[in-house]
């Protein structure tokens, strides 16, 4: 039996909200923003190289320039209407196509060399070897997390059971999501909770749970009489993880969205950054909405945060890959 290690907090931690603007350690400017359009997802392959799709196309782009058009738009085999989330281990492109339920694969190159269907919604996914691992959405509410076998084409295992409404509601904000894999191991958390378990890939066991608290972290219970655009919009939830040597990094996004004749305004909304180790949980500052732009463009490599960053110059959009060192 592998024993398991419980790190908890009892009391919610008082920590004193520190809010300031990101302030990049280096930037990438991306080059054919016409062709880019507006992008819905990202992925790092290294600190030159990164797979951004819109929902039209996937490129892959090398020192800011696009050098790649990942497949194309289609119903034929290896083709996608809808590319809603890629992800990349270094060595291969994954695009998840929302419309026709796909995992379709790539080559960097932009060589297809698999497909595999998942007959649910998927909010994020990781990948891990031979394994994807999906963090649910939609019709296939009883667990948070689903491990998917490619070699067999199906899911060996699930984690997280019944998460609640908080969390099922608060999955609507397009964003990357809490969880990652690394060493054999699964972290993650729920949307509207900062306690991270951590599996064992090989037994499917709990480790590992941190009870996590935070008086900066505010999710308040989902009422019938809330919509759930204006219950998105007034509370936390967790955002990312990410392992480190030792311990992990925890990203939520805080305080509260207004909109403005259909505008969102993100002036008091922020990203709070923790780091774990053990039983200790420290709180690192908070970084304001506005200078790090979508959550859907976050991504986690050699310990930086990567992000798009979208700016507007002469009336024509441009935009860049910024990084911020974690630790």
């Amino acid at each position: 039996m592998i024993p398991i290690l419980l790190c908890s907090c009892k009391e919610e931690l008082e920590f004193k909200l520190d809010i300031t603007d990101a302030r990049f350690d280096s930037e990438i400017r991306l080059q054919d923003e016409q062709s880019l359009g507006f992008p819905s997802s990202m992925s790092v392959v290294d600190n030159q190289c990164f797979v951004i799709c819109t929902e039209d196309q996937v490129y892959l782009y090398e020192n800011g320039r696009q050098t790649v058009k990942i497949g194309r738009k289609g119903r034929a085999e290896y083709e996608y209407l809808l590319p809603m989330i890629v992800r990349t281990d270094g060595n291969k492109i994954y695009v998840w196509c929302a419309m026709r339920l796909k995992f379709i694969v790539y080559t960097l190159d932009g060589t297809p060399c698999g497909e595999y269907d998942y007959h649910n919604a998927v909010a994020d996914f990781a990948i891990l070897d031979d394994h994807i691992c999906i963090y649910n959405t939609g019709r296939n509410d009883k667990h948070v997390i689903d491990m998917y076998n490619l070699n067999e084409a199906k899911v060996v295992h699930s984690f997280g059971d019944y998460p609640s409404i908080e969390h099922k509601t608060l999955l609507k904000l397009h964003s990357i999501n809490p969880m990652s894999m690394s060493n054999g191991v699964i972290y993650f958390t729920h949307k509207d909770d900062l306690t991270t378990y951590v599996y064992d890939l090989e037994t499917y066991s709990l480790k590992e749970k941190y009870d996590i608290r935070s008086n900066i972290f505010l999710v308040t219970p989902k009422l019938p009489t809330i919509d759930d655009l204006s219950y998105i919009d007034s509370n936390s939830c967790a955002v990312l993880i990410s392992p480190k040597i030792e311990g992990f990094t925890l990203i939520t996004a805080d305080g509260i969205y207004e909109r403005e004749d259909g505008r969102v305004i993100e002036n008091n909304r922020y990203y709070s950054i923790y780091s774990i180790i053990g039983d200790n949980t420290e709180y690192k500052g908070s970084l304001s909405a506005s200078s790090l732009g979508d959550p859907a463009l976050f991504s986690i490599h050699d310990d930086k945060l990567y992000y798009v960053y979208h700016n507007i110059e002469n009336d024509e959009d441009s935009y860049s890959i910024r990084t911020i060192k974690l630790d």
